[in-house]
């Protein structure tokens, strides 16, 4: 008799766990799972990844988990990529990218408009990134250790800061509406990829500079030829990393320096423009819009500037389309291909008294395209 009231008693408990109608989150032998209404278990990321921890939660609608992975960046590889995705494991997608481990994030509603507060640590942070999770952007970002909740509001306040900021749900979806930051430009652990934060993968990287920069070494006499080949080994041993400062973004080109070089990415083109080598080799590569021709600007010891133009072969050989020279006392400057029609070039020059602004050299006059 005792044993079948335990089972009576007992048998509505196990049943009202087993039909629960909302998923959870567990973590389980080194992953975090989503446990569905029927029991099913949906394994989403690892707990470690490498040597930093992961994070899963819920969002407070029971729609989606928001997750991190590891990207690669920050100090030995403990920046994380956020991703969300439903609740069953599908639709999983990319949300943004930090150069530093999450630590949490905040939820906040307002309107419709799904907001997320995420707090960094680790040694890439501090930090504090406000995201628009509809329109996965970045809105707001700020030094700072942590947030705090405003007592009486829906407001935070930064902590670890000396001017007292806070961030509210009516001021957000301002901003959102008014639109949002430039994206941040991050460089991988190694040091040889750079990516935007609103991008899963890499926007160029060290192989992209060494494209750029092979084609000159036909160009170069025995003894320049040493310094070709210590750039190159450097670039193509993923060697030389790419500095932190000065890489900036304006204007969808981004500035960046490695190996002691200097060059400019067309963001909206997804290529190098120019690439400054500079130093003992003292040249100039611009690329045209497919890569089909390079328009180098080299200056011989002897001051005499030439302008060197080649078209990519067939294989992997460079042709000289042209070689224009000018004297030692000329500036060329504004060179530029044309972004309509890659057989023109562009550019500005001043020798002795004369200055010409819009020089143009039409490579389908030169006999060789």
């Amino acid at each position: 008799m005792v044993l079948a009231g335990l089972i009576v008693v007992l048998a509505p408990l196990c049943n009202s766990i087993a039909e629960s109608d909302t998923p959870e989150i567990i973590l389980e032998n080194g992953f975090y799972y989503v446990i569905q209404p029927n029991g099913e278990k949906v394994a989403i990321v690892k707990e470690w990844e490498p040597q930093s921890p992961n994070k899963a939660k819920l969002s407070p609608d029971r729609q989606y988990v928001i997750y991190t992975t590891c990207n690669g960046l920050g100090f030995e590889s403990e920046g994380r990529d956020l991703f969300y995705c439903k609740t069953d494991g599908t639709q999983r997608t990319f949300l943004h990218k930090f150069p530093a481990h999450v630590n949490d994030w905040i939820w906040v509603t307002k309107d419709k408009n799904n907001f997320l507060i995420v707090i960094l640590d680790g040694m890439g942070g501090p930090g504090i990134w406000v995201l628009d999770f509809n329109k996965k952007k970045l809105l707001l970002s700020f030094s700072g250790d942590s947030v705090e909740r405003v007592e009486g509001t829906d407001c935070y306040k930064i902590v670890g800061i000396r001017k007292e900021t806070k961030i509210c749900p009516d001021e957000l979806v301002r901003i959102r509406q008014k639109g949002t930051i430039k994206p941040k430009i991050l460089i991988n652990w190694m040091g040889d990829q750079v990516y935007l934060s609103t991008e899963k993968g890499p926007i160029f990287g060290s192989d992209d500079v060494l494209k750029c920069f092979e084609p000159v070494y036909d160009l170069l006499s025995m003894q320049e030829r040493s310094s070709y080949r210590e750039i190159h080994h450097r670039l193509s041993d993923h060697i030389a990393s790419f500095a932190e400062e000065p890489i900036s973004l304006a204007r969808n080109k981004i500035v960046f320096s490695i190996g002691g070089m200097h060059g400019q990415f067309d963001l909206r083109r997804r290529k190098i423009e120019v690439l400054d080598i500079g130093g003992d080799l003292s040249l100039k590569v611009f690329c045209s819009l497919t890569g089909k021709y390079v328009a180098i600007l080299k200056t011989e010891p002897t001051g005499v500037k030439k302008l060197i133009i080649l078209n990519k072969a067939k294989g992997t050989s460079w042709e000289n389309v042209l070689t224009k020279e000018f004297s030692s006392d000329a500036t060329i400057s504004n060179l530029e291909w044309s972004k309509q029609d890659e057989t023109k070039i562009y550019y500005s020059l001043k020798e002795g008294a004369v200055t010409k602004d819009s020089c143009v050299i039409d490579l389908t006059k030169t006999g060789k395209k």
